[in-house]
């Protein structure tokens, strides 16, 4: 008596005893035998996913940025020609941001620029300097940016 395993896609394997054969006349004896209770055959739910916005998520669990983004974003700010804005730096500063290191060092970065104190690449290079992760930083950058969408 042979045996045989059957696979089904997205489903665990389960065991299949195949039908007994008379060995003169070839004609089946028995019925296979399925035991679908084992530990192997019993399904398993599958996930679900659901989109989930980045920024409600802790800094932590955010999907880990691309170098291409990163890129991105410095062109972005190297390309961006800022003029200095005395009231947009105070809006920026009033502006309850968030208490992450990540979002306080953004915040304070974005208000020098706007105050003239920085250049939007010193500012830029100071946020990298920190030792505060990139990627932190990036959600930061992008919920600001949101938060205060400019022209310049």
């Amino acid at each position: 008596m042979t045996t045989e395993y059957n696979i089904a896609p997205q489903r665990r394997g389960f065991v299949v005893n195949p039908p007994e054969r008379d060995e003169v006349t070839n004609e089946y004896i028995s019925e296979p035998e399925v035991y679908e209770n084992t530990p192997f055959a019993q399904e398993e739910p599958e996930e679900t996913f659901t989109d989930v916005d980045e920024d409600a998520l802790a800094p932590e669990d955010r999907e880990p940025i691309s170098e291409l983004e990163l890129g991105e974003i410095s062109i972005e700010i190297h390309d961006t020609t800022v003029i200095p804005d005395e009231t947009l730096a105070t809006e920026i500063a009033a502006y309850s941001f968030g208490d992450t290191p990540s979002d306080i060092t953004v915040q304070f970065l974005a208000h020098k620029v706007y105050q003239g104190e920085l250049t939007a690449e010193e500012a830029f290079s100071e946020a990298l300097d920190s030792g505060i992760n990139p990627d932190y930083l990036a959600a930061s950058y992008r919920r600001l940016k949101e938060a205060f969408p400019t022209n310049n």
